[in-house]
């Protein structure tokens, strides 16, 4: 154990580091409006879950993003991963994301998401093949977000 430690510690991130990276790159995707780049995160099977626990397939998660995407503004928040496990080609993350967006026409939106993605591994990389949120709190207007911890998930 000690040597797969030093291992990690001198090639390179750590693997909690490695995952942060991706769910930066997919929130950078989401608001600098890059949709084939957003849509590329997620394999063709995913499904997202919210709190209603209604399914929604990957085209019509990716067509409301889209349109959100188009008329952002302004969008500031962090995900935040309190939890990442490996198992094979597979891995769970569960998260907390805080967000503020400005929208056309004024609208402005912030909450709160926690929730858990279940990604697999392929022959061309790492997608989200799954989602659930187990809250989602959305409000609509602008408020002072105070950043997530690990505690409050």
């Amino acid at each position: 154990m000690l040597v797969a430690s030093l291992i990690v510690a001198v090639t390179g991130p750590s693997l909690a580091q490695q995952w942060q990276a991706r769910y930066d790159a997919v929130y950078h995707a989401f608001r600098s409006n890059q949709p084939k780049a957003f849509a590329a995160f997620f394999s063709r099977d995913y499904v997202y879950v919210g709190p209603s626990e209604r399914a929604i397939s990957r085209n019509d998660f990716l067509r409301f993003n889209q349109r959100t995407m188009a008329t952002l503004k302004d969008a500031k928040g962090k995900i935040l991963l309190v939890k990442v496990s490996l198992d094979g080609f597979e891995a769970k993350a569960d998260f907390v994301w805080d967000y503020q967006f400005s929208l056309a026409h004024e609208t402005h939106l912030h909450g709160r998401e926690l929730g858990t993605d279940t990604w697999r591994f392929g022959s061309d990389g790492w997608h989200v093949r799954h989602s659930h949120d187990s809250r989602n709190d959305v409000g609509g207007q602008r408020g002072n977000l105070a950043g997530p911890t690990r505690a409050q998930y």
